[in-house]
Parts: C-alpha cells; sequence; structure tokens
C-alpha cells in the first residue's frame, strides 16, 4: 500500500512540474512578454515529413532544466540542422529556446549533459553563435561539442539505369572546439599536437610534453578532456 502511495505521489510531482513548466512556456509566448529577453520564441516548429531521418540528436524530448527557470522541468531536444533548443509546450507542440539568451544553459535530468550558446569561428572562418555541449562546466578553459546531422537533397533518377534515393537527415561525427578565454570566439579544435600547443604559446613545450607523456589521442573525446583539463592549469 505505501509502495502505491509513493508511485501516486511521484506521478503527482512531475505532473506538477509538467504543467508549471508548460505555464511559463505559455507566459513566455504572450507577445507583452517576448522580447530579447524572453525565455521562447513565437514561431512554431514546423517539420517538413517528406525527409527521412530526423534533425534531432535525440528525436525523444528528454527532461531538463533551464536556468532562467530552474525550479522546473522542462522537455527538450536539440534540433541540429537549425542549431536550436526545442522546449515541449502545450498538445505536443515544439517551441524554440531564444537565442539572445546567452546565459541560458539547459541541462539534462538523466545525464548532466549541459548545452550553452557560444560565440565560435565557422566553417566560413566568420563569427557566429550557437549551441554546444560544453563538455567541461567548471574549466575555464573550454572544450566544446558541436553534435552536428547533415541535410543530404534527394536524388532522382534520371534514367531505369539510375537509383532514385530520397532527401535524408545523416548523423556525422561531431566537431570539438576550444575557447581560451571569455573574450575569444570558440575556434574548431586542431588536429595536429603542434598546433593545439601553439593555442597557448608560451606553454607549448608543457603541452607538447603532456601530450606526448599521457599518449594523448585527438581523436578521442576523453583524451581531449584530459588535455584541455590539463591546459586549463597552465
Amino acid at each position: 500500500m505505501k509502495k502505491n502511495q509513493v508511485i501516486v505521489a511521484l506521478v503527482l510531482i512531475l505532473t506538477s512540474n509538467l504543467s508549471i513548466a508548460q505555464e511559463v512556456i505559455s507566459r513566455s509566448l504572450n507577445p507583452s512578454y517576448n522580447s530579447s529577453s524572453g525565455l521562447i520564441t513565437t514561431t512554431p516548429v514546423v517539420l517538413n515529413d517528406d525527409v527521412e531521418g530526423t534533425p534531432y540528436i535525440t528525436s525523444d524530448f528528454l527532461p531538463a532544466r533551464i536556468s532562467a527557470s530552474d525550479d522546473n522541468i522542462f522537455y527538450v531536444r536539440y534540433n541540429a540542422i537549425k542549431d536550436e533548443i526545442e522546449v515541449k509546450g502545450d498538445n505536443n507542440q515544439a517551441f524554440a529556446l531564444n537565442k539572445y539568451r546567452k546565459d541560458i544553459i539547459i541541462k539534462l535530468v538523466s545525464n548532466s549533459k549541459t548545452y550553452r550558446l557560444f560565440d565560435y569561428v565557422d566553417d566560413n572562418e566568420l563569427p557566429n553563435l550557437g549551441y554546444f555541449v560544453d563538455l567541461i562546466p567548471e574549466s575555464n578553459i573550454k572544450l566544446l561539442k558541436k553534435e552536428r546531422v547533415i541535410f543530404i537533397e534527394e536524388k532522382v533518377a534520371l534514367t531505369s539505369y539510375h537509383t532514385a534515393r530520397p532527401a535524408q537527415f545523416k548523423r556525422v561525427s561531431d566537431d570539438y572546439y576550444i575557447k581560451i578565454s571569455e573574450e575569444q570566439g570558440a575556434v574548431l579544435m586542431p588536429k595536429r599536437k603542434k598546433d593545439i600547443a601553439k593555442l597557448i604559446p608560451e606553454h607549448s613545450k608543457d603541452i607538447l610534453s603532456y601530450i606526448k607523456t599521457n599518449k594523448i589521442k585527438t581523436s578521442r573525446e576523453e583524451d581531449l578532456i584530459k588535455l584541455v583539463n590539463y591546459m586549463s592549469t597552465l
């Protein structure tokens, strides 16, 4: 009997948290409330069902805490194509978080995976703003993971010898960025060890020595975390 009461209590708590979170979303959608400082943008997310695959890293909405309303549990997912964090509102409708709010931190409840907005230099060497997974939140030097999905256009069969292919979203390898200081935008993590050492020129020899001693492989996430943690101590 007591076990059933506990289960019912937990369900009520989760339902209450979701209701409060949806109320926060609804309030944010109010035109008089929404601005560059608001939590949610006013445009619902629209998907193209004709494309195979998914633009999301995880298609399901996952429970998360959002720093701007930390007392509530929201349900979120990351759209890697649009580079947006989507929040589930009423009637399962999705809305994007406001990308003007660089102060917002999104932390998944299940594994503490943390998303944040950072300035960075993109593939075209232009300044940009986007969501990254903050792999070492407590570090003064940031190691950031850019989760990636690409869009592949439809391929039409021009003749009977060709094979048609529908448009699709494809999950591809993630990119890693490093942000040395608050003043600098994040840059793509170099693959070559010598180039990594040059990121902090006055300590380049120490960094190279650490890489060699600890047999660091720049293709492995756990090694990059270890290396950036060391670089933060210099």
